[in-house]
C-alpha cells in the first residue's frame, strides 16, 4: 500500500514503474492512493499515470463519499461500539461522506459527548477540521480567497455573472480566480448550456470562508446578492423563493425583511407540494424570525405564519413541537384578536398533535382536556370548528369510561360533517369514527353501521382531502373490513396507504403503514415475522423522531404475536412496563384490577383460552368479529 502518491518523489515513481513492468508471475496487489486535485500535466505522477495505463495489469478507482450505511460501518468501527442509524445519517450529511472529516467529526462528538445526541451539535466546525480546511485555502492567493468569501454569501452553489456583479471586478479577473479554486479542489465546474455555475466541493469550505467575514460586510453583501438575483430572474421569482428569502433576511431594511417573509411563505409552499416538510420548517422559521423583527406587532401575521408552522411539523415527525410550543402560541395570538377561527385551528392542531404523539395514551392528561375545553369555547354551531370539537370531546370521553357519550358525539360529528359538504371534513370525521378505539370497544349494536361507513369510505374519492387524511381513512377502513372478514378490501386500503407513505415519507403515514406489516405476517400465520415486523417499527420510530410512539405500538402490535409463540410473561411485561396492567401481571384498567385471573391462564400458554376471558370483562363493549 502505498499513500499519497501525490508527494512522491521522482525515484519513488520510477520504481512504481519498474514493479509495474516485472509483475508478471508473483501473486502481489499493489494499491497507491492519491489525491487528483493536487495533479496537474507537469507533475511526475501524471506521466507515471499515463504510462501505468498502457499496461495490462493497471486499473483506477475513483473514490467519492461514503453512503449513510457505510458512514455508520466506519463510525461504529471507530467508536468501538454500535451507534444510532441516525447519527450516521447526521455525521452523513454534515461531512458528505468524506472519511477524513467524518474521523474528525466523531472526535468532536466524543469530546463534546454528543454522541447520544446528535443533533444538539452546533453548526461550527470542528477544530481538526478546521485547520485542514484552512491549509487548503491558504494555498490560495489572497485575490481568490476574497473572490470565494463573496461567492460563499451566495451560496454552495452560485452563478458566475452574481459573483462578477458582486465583485464589480472585469470578467477575466474572476474567472482567473475560479480557475485557481478550481485547480485546487475547492470548486466544481457545474455549468450548464448557457449559465455557467459553480459549486464549492464541500459544505465546509464554504461555511469556513462565510464565517471569517466581519458581520457587516456580510450584512451588506447579502443585501446586495438578494437584489442582484431580485433582477436577475425576473418572471421566475417564485422558482427561486427560498434563495430570496434567505438573502433579504440577513437586512435590517424593512422592505427586505417584508420580502423576506413573502418569498419564504413561497418557499414553504413549494416545499410542502414535494413533501420536503424539514424544507418547509426551516422556511417558516426564518420568515417568522424575520416577521418578528419587521413588526412584533402584526399579531395576524404571526398567528398565520405559527399556524403554517405547526402545519408543517406534523408530517416532519415534530408533533409534540406542534402541540406543546407552536399551537400555543399561536392560539394566544388568537385570543388576543379575538379570532375564533384561528383559535379553533390552533385548538385542533395541539390536540391532534397530542394524539399523533400520544396515540391513546393523551386522552385524560390534563392537558388534552385543557385543550378540548378551549376547543369546546370556541366551536359555533353548524361549523366545521364543531366537528373537530365534538371528536375531540368523544376522546376525552374516552378518559372517563364514557363509552355512550364518545359513540354519540363521534356519530353526531359526522352527521355535522356530511351536512357541510366539505371532503377534507368528511373525511376527518369518518376517519377518527372508524379509529382504532371504536372498533376495539363498540358494542354489538354499532357494528352494522360502523361496516356500512367502512364499506362507503373505502370507494370516497380523494378530491378535495389532504393525503394525510385520506390515509387515516384507508387505515381505519381497513380494520373495520378486516373485521368484517374482509380481507382483499383491507388489503387494497393498505396498498393505498403504503403508497401514500412511499410517495409522501410523512413521519405519520410512515409509522402507521409499518403498523401494517405484524397485522398481515400474524393473520398469515408467520409469528415470527410479525416479531420481527414489530421490532422494525420501533427502530423506523427511533430513525424519524418518534422512539415513545415506536415503543407503544411495538408493545400493542407485538402482543399477540408473543402469547401465539408461547411467550405470555414477555408479553405480559411488555405491557407492565407500557402501563397497561400493574408490575405482578394483574390487568387492570385505568389503574383498577379487572380480571386477575386472565394473566394466569395467558401465563399457563391457553391463549385463547386468556382472550375469551379478556371479551367477557368487557360484554357491554364486544365487537362481534364476523368472518374472522
Amino acid at each position: 500500500m502505498l499513500e499519497d502518491l501525490h508527494w512522491a518523489d521522482r525515484g519513488t515513481l520510477d520504481y512504481l514503474m519498474h514493479l509495474s513492468r516485472n509483475l508478471q508471475g508473483p501473486r502481489l496487489l499493489i494499491v497507491g492512493t492519491y489525491r487528483d486535485v493536487d495533479l496537474d500535466r507537469s507533475h511526475p505522477l501524471s506521466g507515471a499515470l499515463a504510462d501505468l495505463r498502457r499496461a495490462g495489469n493497471f486499473g483506477r478507482v475513483l473514490l467519492r463519499g461514503l453512503t449513510p450505511d457505510e458512514v455508520g460501518r466506519m463510525l461504529n468501527r471507530l467508536a468501538g461500539q454500535d451507534l444510532r442509524w441516525s447519527l450516521a445519517a447526521t455525521v452523513h450529511k454534515r461531512t458528505e461522506g468524506n472519511p477524513l472529516f467524518i474521523q474528525e467529526m466523531l472526535r468532536h462528538l466524543v469530546e463534546e459527548g454528543l454522541l447520544d445526541d446528535p443533533d444538539a451539535m452546533e453548526m461550527r466546525i470542528p477544530e481538526g477540521l478546521r485547520d485542514v480546511i484552512g491549509k487548503r485555502l491558504s494555498a490560495l492567493s489572497p485575490e481568490c480567497n476574497r473572490l470565494l468569501s463573496m461567492a460563499a454569501v451566495i451560496g454552495r452553489e452560485f452563478r458566475l455573472d452574481v459573483l462578477q456583479t458582486l465583485a464589480e471586478q472585469p470578467e477575466e479577473a474572476v474567472i482567473a480566480s475560479i480557475k485557481e479554486a478550481v485547480k485546487v479542489g475547492v470548486l466544481e465546474d457545474r455549468s450548464q448550456t448557457g449559465q455557467v455555475r459553480f459549486w464549492f466541493s464541500h459544505a465546509y469550505f464554504q461555511q469556513t470562508l462565510y464565517e471569517e467575514l466581519f458581520t457587516p460586510r456580510r450584512l451588506r453583501l447579502h443585501q446586495q446578492v438578494a437584489r442582484t438575483l431580485e433582477r436577475l430572474y425576473g418572471n421566475r421569482l417564485s422558482e427561486h423563493a427560498a434563495e430570496l428569502a434567505q438573502h433579504f433576511a440577513q437586512s435590517s431594511d424593512p422592505l427586505d425583511l417584508r420580502k423576506a417573509v413573502h418569498y419564504g411563505e413561497v418557499a414553504a409552499g413549494r416545499a410542502v407540494s414535494v413533501y420536503a416538510y424539514g424544507e418547509a420548517v426551516r422556511h417558516l422559521e426564518t420568515a417568522l424570525q424575520a416577521q418578528e423583527v419587521l413588526d412584533l406587532d402584526d399579531k395576524l401575521k404571526r398567528c398565520d405564519l405559527l399556524l403554517a408552522l405547526g402545519e408543517a411539523l406534523m408530517p416532519a415527525g415534530e408533533a409534540l413541537r406542534a402541540s406543546e410550543d407552536v399551537a400555543e402560541r399561536a392560539y394566544a395570538l388568537a385570543e388576543a384578536l379575538s379570532d375564533t377561527e384561528r383559535a379553533s385551528h390552533s385548538c385542533w392542531l395541539a390536540i391532534y398533535g397530542l394524539m399523533l404523539n400520544g396515540a391513546g395514551s393523551a386522552y385524560g392528561t390534563q392537558t388534552f382536556h385543557n385543550w378540548v375545553e378551549r376547543a369546546e369555547a370556541h366551536a359555533a354551531i353548524g361549523t366545521a370548528a364543531r366537528v373537530f370539537a365534538d371528536l375531540a370531546l368523544a376522546r376525552d370521553h374516552v378518559a372517563m369510561d364514557r363509552w355512550a357519550e364518545y359513540q354519540d358525539l363521534n356519530w353526531l360529528a359526522l352527521s355535522l360533517a356530511r351536512q357541510l359538504a366539505d371532503p377534507e371534513v368528511l373525511g376527518t370525521a369518518a376517519a377518527m369514527v372508524l379509529n382504532g378505539v371504536g372498533i376495539r370497544r363498540s358494542a354489538p349494536q354499532y357494528w352494522t353501521r360502523e361496516l356500512a361507513l367502512a364499506l362507503e369510505m373505502a370507494t370516497l374519492p380523494s378530491a378535495g382531502i389532504s393525503y394525510r387524511t385520506f390515509a387515516l381513512l384507508r387505515k381505519n377502513v381497513a380494520t373495520i373490513c378486516l373485521s368484517g372478514g374482509e380481507r382483499a378490501l383491507a388489503e387494497q386500503q393498505w396498498r393505498e396507504l403504503t403508497d401514500l407513505s412511499a410517495k409522501t415519507h410523512d413521519a405519520e403515514l410512515l409509522l402507521i403503514s409499518a403498523r401494517v406489516e405484524p397485522i398481515r405476517q400474524l393473520i398469515d400465520g408467520d409469528i415470527e415475522a410479525a416479531v420481527r415486523a414489530t421490532e422494525a417499527m420501533r427502530v423506523l420510530a427511533a430513525d424519524i423522531g418518534s422512539p415513545d410512539y415506536g415503543r407503544r405500538m411495538a408493545t400493542y402490535e407485538g402482543f399477540r404475536p408473543l402469547l401465539h409463540r408461547g411467550q405470555a410473561q414477555e408479553a405480559l411485561d411488555a405491557w407492565a412496563r407500557r402501563g397497561i396492567i400493574r408490575a405482578g401481571s394483574e390487568l387492570t384498567r385505568r389503574g383498577r384490577p379487572v380480571l386477575p385471573t386472565w394473566a394466569e391462564t395467558a401465563r399457563s400458554g391457553k391463549y385463547w383460552t386468556a382472550t375469551a376471558r379478556w371479551v367477557m370483562c368487557f360484554p357491554r363493549t364486544t365487537t362481534p368479529l364476523p368472518g374472522s
